[in-house]
């Protein structure tokens, strides 16, 4: 009963050297289970999109330099993890910067 339900993730990537950029979309999609533990409700079936950006700029004084972008949950849709009383967190934007 505690076994999780089958996943399909996909991920796709684009890379454009020439401006320094990579953009990732991974795609979830995680199936119905219907045997859960009692008290535990079934939790139906979902998908869930994220988007992700990397930039890394060339020039003088930029070696090494990194910006990072990315969107958990781009449609926003709300899900629950099998086993979980709560549903996660919704769209989530994340940015980070690297030297």
């Amino acid at each position: 009963m505690s076994v999780p339900p089958d996943k399909l993730v996909a991920t796709l990537g684009l890379r454009l050297p020439e401006l320094g950029l990579v953009f990732h979309r991974r795609d979830r999609f995680v199936q119905r289970r219907d045997e859960v533990p009692a008290g535990v409700p079934v939790i139906p079936g979902y998908g869930v999109c994220d988007g992700y950006a990397s930039w890394l700029p060339e020039g003088a004084g930029y070696s090494g330099l990194r910006f990072d972008f990315g969107i958990d949950t781009l449609t926003d849709e709300p899900y629950r993890r099998h086993l979980s009383l709560i549903d996660e967190a919704g769209r989530n934007f994340k940015v980070s910067v690297s030297c």
